[in-house]
């Protein structure tokens, strides 16, 4: 599946990406950690409680973990 990159921003002191993609009706802001690896915030479109993944070491597993959390609680 082919993933759009809708923007990118600075975030604290140091610069890091954070990369924005939708999925299934949720935005999911790829977040490049400082100590490495990446997380995956998920918020639903529609609004509510935003969900934050484990640190993964790529961001395709920190992807994919984030799209099996949304299929697997698609009301969140």
């Amino acid at each position: 599946m082919v993933h759009q990159v809708l923007d990118r921003e600075t975030q604290g002191r140091v610069q890091m990406s954070a990369d924005r993609i939708e999925y299934q009706g949720h935005q999911l802001t790829i977040v490049e950690q400082r100590g490495g690896g990446y997380l995956v915030e998920i918020v639903p479109l529609a609004g509510g409680p935003l969900i934050r993944t484990q640190t993964y070491p790529s961001t395709q597993e920190a992807i994919a973990r984030a799209k099996s959390t949304i299929e697997t609680h698609p009301a969140r």
